[in-house]
């Protein structure tokens, strides 16, 4: 996978299902708006999202690969400096194909007693969705920790996130004042933000 637009900056948030991942990523871009930084969001769920999937490839994470090759090359292009994605299946890919400045793979935590009062509230009324997402929480939540490829580990807890955002920005080289003092690029990263349900 080629990635044109090697200026951009690249920050993946994953994390297991209930930790509310989109929601502190919107943050994330929010907080970019804000400071005037043109940056990108990318929903790499919506990006290999087709119907039916090729028989070689049952989970489309070739056609994610080439999608977002090319999405963050259209962005770079466009002046997107940094880019938010989302999900975990990509990530090793991508480190070793990437050409942006730099990667913060980041990792939001959540007690799972927590995910499940969040994942009632969200499926009120759909008692299937309920079920499969309660499930599938400490799967992906054990592979992640497996995993151990992330820099930044946060504990969701109760914070906002704004808060949650703030600490990313500052972990990435992102935040006002590591810009002001001339210190963007001098960080462990720079970047992208990855997302989830």
């Amino acid at each position: 996978m080629e990635v044109r637009g090697s200026g951009i900056d690249v920050v993946f948030v994953n994390g297991s299902v209930g930790v509310e991942k989109p929601t502190v990523v919107d943050a994330l871009g929010e907080s970019e708006v804000e400071e005037g930084v043109p940056h990108a969001v990318i929903d790499l769920d919506q990006i290999r999202r087709c119907w039916p999937a090729p028989e070689n490839d049952p989970f489309q994470l070739g056609v994610e690969l080439r999608n977002l090759a090319a999405t963050v090359g259209n962005y770079g292009d466009a002046g997107a400096e940094q880019i938010v994605v989302e999900e975990l299946g990509v990530v090793e890919r991508y480190r070793e194909a990437n050409q942006a400045r730099g990667m913060l793979l980041c990792r939001l935590v959540i007690d799972p007693r927590l995910a499940e009062r969040r994942l009632q509230a969200r499926h009120v009324g759909d008692p299937e969705g309920l079920e499969w997402h309660s499930r599938r929480h400490r799967e992906p939540a054990d592979i992640l920790a497996g995993a151990g490829f992330e820099e930044l580990v946060l504990n969701v807890g109760t914070r906002t996130p704004r808060e949650l955002a703030a600490e990313i920005r500052i972990a990435a080289g992102w935040s006002q004042e590591q810009r002001q003092q001339g210190l963007r690029g001098t960080g462990r990263v720079h970047g992208i933000a990855v997302t989830g349900e």
